[in-house]
């Protein structure tokens, strides 16, 4: 199974609250890359614990990503021939965070993106380096697909690439046949196929066979918790059996689909009012698929010695408390709201300051996490930090824009 699945999923495991915690452990495990260790609350350390990695949240995000109550687009039917969309020339050395390069142009029946449900987040994200999208069916099956940008995988960006490897699970187990055309290699004993989609720029489809415990997951049910380690970053749990007979054609089919240079950008139900400091800019955001929307999950941003510096989550009310934490909170009220207001000060996280809102505003959960200061002994703040005032400062310049969907913005920085 793929590692980021497993991460994933493992987010939606929890125990019972002590006490209730809006901690997103999906959105810090895609944010917390460079492995914090922050105090969090019991039942968040007890799924990092389960996942068996350092990574620790840096956000007192809600545990919900609760959006809008419209509903889910129907899965993708197979009938009908598959289409095979032009290849690209070349790809971007980088991709713009905001618009999701790619996507999948065909799923076997049963399968999408739109059944992902909003508890279970980290399965689609939008980074500079790669794209990431899955799909799933109601038994637990899924799909996965990751484009990378140009020269994503010879600079170690990406942290996978399994048709130039050499040694190791994303090592390639045979020649495939060309995928529209380009180039292909087999993996994982052809349960994946990676491809050079253009010059230098690699793409890959893995399938993950139905499970139980993913169906009961994804099906929004409290699963007995997974125990073992995470598996290193890039790599694949390689304990899987050869791949059964018509997988390959499966995987092949779905690969031949993709679509590149997609144009439907990414929406954000929260808008900043004023400029970002100079060099700070989007980073990696995670999304979901609603009525063919593409939901973005949050806003993050940060400049190159910190990319993910600064957090901002927005969310449907689901009843959840903020995460107290004695000696790092309290409880105020500023702008007409009473907030959980958390600052870490200490030689590990420098000058990191949380809010969490204790009420509503305009109908969502406000969250924002701003790290002032890189990690090192010594360090300088961050360039431009303190332009933001802290983040009671970035929410006086936040506009929030309600549950609908249809008033979203696809620039966030406007």
């Amino acid at each position: 199974m793929d590692d980021n699945v497993v991460i994933t999923l493992l987010a939606s495991i929890t125990d019972p609250p002590e006490p209730a915690s809006r901690v997103s452990i999906a959105a810090a495990l895609r944010r917390g890359r460079r492995r914090r260790r922050l105090q969090v609350g019991a039942s968040a350390l007890a799924v990092v614990a389960v996942a068996g990695a350092v990574a620790v949240p840096r956000v007192i995000l809600s545990g919900n990503t609760g959006r809008s109550q419209a509903s889910a687009s129907p899965p993708r039917s197979a009938a009908g021939p598959v289409k095979h969309p032009a290849m690209p020339a070349s790809a971007p050395a980088t991709f713009n965070v905001l618009v999701p390069y790619a996507a999948f142009g065909w799923l076997p029946a049963g399968y999408s993106e739109a059944s992902i449900p909003l508890s279970a987040g980290g399965l689609l994200n939008s980074g500079p380096a790669e794209v990431q999208r899955t799909a799933v069916a109601a038994n637990g099956a899924i799909v996965s697909l990751a484009v990378d940008a140009r020269d994503a995988c010879a600079t170690g960006a990406s942290g996978r690439c399994p048709g130039t490897a050499t040694s190791g699970k994303d090592a390639p187990s045979g020649k495939a046949p060309d995928v529209n055309g380009r180039p292909a290699w087999w993996f994982n004993d052809g349960h994946g196929i990676a491809w050079e989609y253009a010059p230098g720029a690699w793409a890959d489809v893995y399938i993950t066979a139905g499970s139980p415990l993913i169906a009961a997951v994804l099906g929004g049910k409290n699963a007995a918790r997974l125990r073992g380690s995470r598996p290193a970053a890039g790599e694949r749990a390689a304990r899987q059996t050869p791949a059964p007979a018509g997988t390959r054609d499966l995987v092949l089919k779905i690969a031949d689909a993709v679509k590149y240079a997609q144009q439907t950008p990414l929406v954000f139900d929260v808008r900043l009012a004023s400029s970002l400091p100079a060099g700070w800019s989007p980073q990696e955001m995670g999304f979901h698929v609603v009525d063919g929307r593409l939901l973005a999950d949050g806003l993050t941003v940060g400049p190159a010695a910190d990319t993910s510096a600064l957090s901002i989550s927005a969310t449907k009310p689901l009843g959840d408390g903020c995460n107290y934490v004695s000696g790092q909170s309290s409880y105020v009220t500023e702008y007409g709201v009473n907030w959980e207001y958390r600052v870490l000060d200490d030689h590990i996280a420098k000058n990191v300051q949380m809010l969490c809102s204790m009420q509503p505003i305009d109908g969502l959960d406000v969250n924002i996490y701003l790290d002032m200061a890189p990690e090192e002994a010594g360090a300088a703040p961050l360039p431009g930090s303190h332009q933001l005032g802290g983040a009671f400062g970035v929410y006086a310049r936040l506009h929030l824009l309600g549950l609908n969907p249809a008033n979203w913005t696809a620039d966030p920085l406007g």
